[in-house]
């Protein structure tokens, strides 16, 4: 008469399985299961497995039979947890991506503040000017308050536009990672020195990149990190 499947024959079936699928990679035919992953079909058709085998005269232990039963429980009840995970993931998702198209032909307010990091190839600039200009000065700090670069511009007209910085510093040597604030200084066409104040640009359109909403101000995209408030209509200084 066979002798009952106990835990270590269980193991070793385990086993023998996971070594016939490595066989079969080997051989270089496609495993049926590639990634050695045990569902909870897989531990209930062990636990067949094991009743059927069983020696009728020394049935399994009923405490085992009771932990099996309760551990196949416990699979179940998390495979459903991870799908309701899975969709209250995806729900907010949605959420979030309805949330951001509001956004457009709202008003956002930029920070002043850009973050360099290796990734990081060039920032840009957003900037308003409220009337045309002959010229305009962006002065770029460090979080010492330091300037490290200074870019100048020619005659602008009115609106907003992006300047693009190449993260160099006045001596042309590349800026280290870290945070930068930029501040902007024009001269109107009548000769007036003013320092620009409006930090409210017009929500052009929205995109999504590796599921970030990117907002499109002043004709470039930018993160909704350097937005701190979306308004229906722009502040006093546009």
């Amino acid at each position: 008469m066979a002798d009952y499947m106990d835990t270590t024959n269980t193991t070793s079936a385990l086993n023998n399985a996971l070594a016939s699928t490595n066989a079969s990679a080997v051989r270089g035919s496609t495993p049926t299961n590639p990634n050695a992953e045990l569902k909870q079909e897989d531990f209930l058709a062990l636990l067949l497995t094991e009743l059927q085998y069983q020696d009728p005269t020394e049935p399994m232990d009923s405490q085992k039979m009771l932990e099996q039963t309760s551990m196949l429980s416990q699979l179940s009840m998390q495979q459903k947890t991870n799908d309701v995970m899975q969709k209250l993931a995806s729900q907010m998702e949605s959420a979030f991506s309805m949330s951001a198209m509001n956004a457009l032909g709202s008003y956002a307010t930029i920070s002043s503040s850009v973050t360099k990091d290796d990734a990081t190839k060039s920032l840009g600039l957003p900037v308003n000017f409220p009337e045309d200009i002959s010229g305009a000065t962006i002065e770029v700090k460090n979080n010492a308050g330091t300037v490290v670069r200074n870019i100048e511009l020619g005659a602008m007209t009115k609106g907003t536009a992006t300047i693009e910085w190449d993260l160099l510093n006045n001596n042309k040597n590349q800026v280290d990672n870290g945070t930068y604030t930029y501040e902007v200084k024009y001269t109107t066409k009548d000769g007036r020195q003013m320092d620009m104040q409006n930090t409210n640009y017009l929500v052009e359109s929205v995109r999504f990149q590796n599921g970030e909403a990117e907002f499109k101000v002043a004709g470039n995209y930018i993160k909704a990190n350097r937005i701190s408030e979306f308004s229906a209509l722009p502040s006093s200084n546009s």
